[in-house]
């Protein structure tokens, strides 16, 4: 038990710093009659009693496992390129590929050129820079339910219309996307205790729209 708290809060203070470097993150919580640096005090401990509610929550209803996942997929979803808002949700079993599977939304805030970016390149990007990389973090992955379910949405533009042309318009019009990855709970636990390789979990694991 002392073990998931510590991870817990490690990954809270993960979040917290990268959600610092990010432009007006935290400043929109103080209040406007505080001086700077009281706002940014407040704010900050208002963004720590939300996070710790919210990763308590988290690790209570589906495991501690399920709540260091969720901060890696946020963390690697940045590392990614986000540009547009991000959020990882636990939501609970799936509602696509039922009980024995665990869902998780992301919300990567990725914003692909369409022209350049169909489904096999979002797919590498997704499971490249994202979701392997995250799974790679886990030193266990006790969830309940023990199967995957990672729906990653992201979001395409044709760059060509923008003003620069070739760049992303962060104001402009986009089409949603989505991609799911299922993962069998033996495919997980074998790759997480190392007993396979990142090669053979791609192999056998679904990718749907």
């Amino acid at each position: 038990m002392a073990a998931s708290w510590t991870m817990k809060i490690s990954i809270m203070l993960s979040v917290l710093l990268l959600a610092s470097a990010m432009p007006g993150g935290a400043d929109e919580l103080a209040t406007s009659n505080s001086p700077p640096d009281l706002q940014q005090g407040e704010a900050t401990r208002r963004a720590v009693n939300r996070l710790a509610e919210a990763l308590a929550l988290t690790a209570e209803q589906w495991g501690g496992d399920a709540v260091a996942l969720q901060a890696n997929l946020l963390i690697n979803s940045l590392k990614a390129g986000a540009v547009l808002s991000t959020e990882v949700k636990v939501v609970g079993p799936s509602s696509v590929y039922g009980a024995d599977f665990l869902q998780i939304d992301v919300d990567t805030g990725l914003l692909l050129d369409q022209e350049i970016s169909g489904r096999e390149a979002a797919d590498e990007l997704l499971w490249g820079s994202v979701l392997l990389p995250s799974l790679e973090r886990m030193e266990t992955l006790d969830l309940d339910p023990a199967g995957l379910d990672v729906a990653f949405a992201y979001e395409l533009q044709d760059f060509s219309q923008n003003d620069p042309p070739s760049r992303a318009d962060l104001d402009g019009p986009t089409q949603v996307r989505t991609l799911r990855y299922r993962i069998e709970a033996g495919q997980l636990r074998a790759y997480v205790a190392r007993e396979t390789d990142a090669g053979a979990l791609r192999a056998v694991l679904t990718v749907t729209e």
